[in-house]
């Protein structure tokens, strides 16, 4: 988690630092993170059953 909010931070001041004003940049980070976090969420069940099916074929 730790490194994910020092990916975002660094990806968003470099992306948007001068376009912007900091109030934005401040929610563009936020809006990242709470996106991540739910993408995180959503995908976990599938990476999981996806390993499960690739162990039963390797079982083959």
């Amino acid at each position: 988690m730790t490194s994910q909010l020092l990916d975002n931070a660094i990806f968003t001041l470099i992306a948007f630092l001068g376009r912007f004003p900091w109030h934005y940049l401040i929610e563009i980070f936020i809006t990242s993170c709470v996106l991540r976090a739910i993408i995180g969420i959503l995908d976990t069940p599938f990476v999981y059953w996806s390993v499960a099916i690739k162990r039963k074929v390797k079982e083959i």
